[in-house]
């Protein structure tokens, strides 16, 4: 009978060895792959009603105020993302937005008519919906 016993304990400790490798190699995975950092040549497109307003270098920290007849919004660069600072839009749902980085990623203020879009100089590339 305890022969029995010490083979599941054995084989519960085999297993659990297992699950950690395992769970280590995900993780540095995830981490060399899954958040790979954003691309070179980036950049914050700001635009106000459709029509380019800056162009923000997201290698640089800086704040800029975008003030039009609809309303002020304060945008701010740092550690190569981009957030709206502060906006007197009623909404605020541009200052909630959690900072953007990536390639196409975006924040709009619907009641200034305010995008804030990433972009990349990268060009050619094909994206999932033509292949």
């Amino acid at each position: 009978m305890s022969s029995k016993k010490e083979k599941n304990n054995s084989t519960l400790k085999n297993d659990l060895f297992i699950l950690i490798v395992f769970l280590m190699i995900s993780g540095c995975l995830f981490i060399v792959f899954g958040r790979s950092s954003k691309e070179d040549g980036a950049y914050a497109l700001v635009t106000v009603n459709g029509e380019e307003y800056a162009r923000l270098d997201l290698d640089k920290d800086t704040d800029i105020i975008v003030s039009t007849d609809k309303g002020t919004n304060t945008i701010h660069v740092s550690g190569g993302e981009v957030y709206v600072d502060s906006a007197d839009c009623p909404d605020q749902i541009c200052v909630n937005h959690v900072a953007v980085r990536y390639d196409g990623e975006s924040i709009v203020c619907l009641p200034h008519k305010l995008v804030i879009e990433i972009c990349s100089e990268k060009e050619g590339d094909v994206d999932a919906v033509s292949q």
